[in-house]
């Protein structure tokens, strides 16, 4: 299925004016905690139920011990009907739907740091774990790339999402594949900061979530580069990316918002690298992931 779609010119995270996102989210806040007992009673009967997805892991993976309060609050969505530019986009304006995700999500954690900084190269710290996600993906899957999302939250709290993908056969199928996004793919791992910047793009998606913050918090693809400052950790087997939602002021007050209400959202999210000239098209979701009510405060604490 084909859709004729126009993107904005620039792809951005600041949805809304800057000069009115204060006002606007202290608004709806004090709106959604009016709503919140009808919510909160909604959403304990979909809670109840573990979240859907279409490709768990069956396997009993040994790093699968951490974070396990979390396990049913993360899952990997379907990115088939995920719209990304099409072949003929540069002529047509057409998105198409992205088929199967590139990548397998191995795992979620939920780490708080005693500082900002601290969450920077949050990759470090799995490696100091007796069952490091890395680890075993470097002896599993020699020729595969784990790609990390570090989602740094604008809290006092110092929390970060941290998501881990498997990208199989990344180094030799970047090499061999007819793909123009395998060959993008390959080219965003070994490109510069500004370039990464310029071409990393999310797509959110709320499943659930109360009318206000969906009205409030924009559902589009962004280049998250263009407003939010972007760290990059590049190894033999990962590839971090970690993402300072602080660094933007409009960022953060959405940011916020959607952290006070985590536990009432149910949000996926798709990532792609955007193709820009016909060799790079069509894109493909390379990575995919939904939130289920989150709950912020299971967080495990990280120290230096």
């Amino acid at each position: 299925m084909a859709m004729t779609e126009h993107e904005p010119s620039i792809e951005s995270t600041d949805a809304t004016s800057t000069t009115t996102s204060a006002t606007v989210v202290d608004e709806a806040t004090a709106a959604l905690a009016q709503l919140q007992c009808v919510e909160a009673s909604e959403d304990v009967a979909r809670k109840t139920t573990t979240p859907a997805a279409a490709h768990q892991l069956t396997e009993d993976l040994p790093f699968s011990v951490y974070s396990p309060s979390i396990r049913t609050m993360w899952s990997e969505p379907d990115a088939d009907q995920v719209l990304v530019r099409g072949s003929t986009y540069l002529d047509d304006q057409v998105k198409v739907a992205a088929g199967p995700s590139l990548g397998k999500l191995l795992h979620v954690d939920v780490w708080s740091a005693e500082t900002p900084e601290a969450r920077h190269h949050i990759a470090r710290f799995d490696h100091k774990r007796d069952q490091s996600v890395l680890r075993y993906c470097e002896e599993k899957h020699p020729e595969s790339l784990v790609f990390i999302l570090n989602i740094e939250l604008p809290d006092a709290d110092n929390v970060s999402l941290v998501s881990y993908w498997l990208l199989p056969n990344f180094f030799s199928a970047a090499n061999t594949s007819d793909s123009n996004f395998s060959r993008l793919l390959r080219t965003f791992y070994e490109a510069d900061n500004s370039w990464c910047d310029n071409r990393f793009k999310l797509i959110p998606s709320f499943v659930n979530a109360p009318w206000l913050l969906s009205q409030l918090v924009p559902s589009r693809p962004a280049l998250t580069g263009l407003r939010l400052t972007q760290h990059y950790h590049r190894a033999d087997n990962y590839f971090e990316l970690d993402l300072d939602v602080s660094s933007s002021t409009t960022a953060r007050y959405i940011g916020s918002l959607c952290q006070s209400w985590s536990m009432y959202v149910e949000m996926d999210v798709f990532l792609t690298v955007q193709g820009e000239t016909e060799d790079e098209l069509p894109e493909q979701v390379f990575a995919g992931l939904r939130f289920s009510y989150l709950d912020l405060s299971l967080a495990t604490t990280i120290r230096e």
